[in-house]
């Protein structure tokens, strides 16, 4: 059976959303887009970026709430469900790709 990881990205400035699913499931490896400066010494190795102000655009990426939204928790682990829907997919997988290059 192949296991799976998953990254888990966090909008929120403090991060414990992703840090509460890495304690449940050893699967998730948490990033944060970014966090409130007086936080970047304490998670640094797990921020995407420093620029603080940019928290807002990234909060509304279309991907953010449409391509992949939890699902449920069984077995100490979570699972999420990815839209069906053609277009969604299309265009967060685009955007998810051009915030990668970055």
């Amino acid at each position: 059976m192949k296991k799976y990881t998953s990254t888990v990205i966090e909008s929120g400035y403090m991060g414990m959303i992703p840090m509460m699913l890495a304690a449940l499931d050893s699967r998730v490896n948490f990033r944060l887009f970014t966090t409130a400066p007086f936080l970047y010494d304490t998670y640094q190795d797990k921020i995407f970026c420093r620029r603080y102000e940019d928290i807002r655009k990234f909060e509304t990426m279309y991907s953010q709430d449409l391509f992949m939204q939890y699902s449920s928790l069984r077995d100490g682990k979570f699972y999420v469900n990815i839209t069906t829907d053609d277009i969604v997919r299309e265009r967060s997988l685009a955007e998810i790709k051009m915030f990668l290059k970055g």
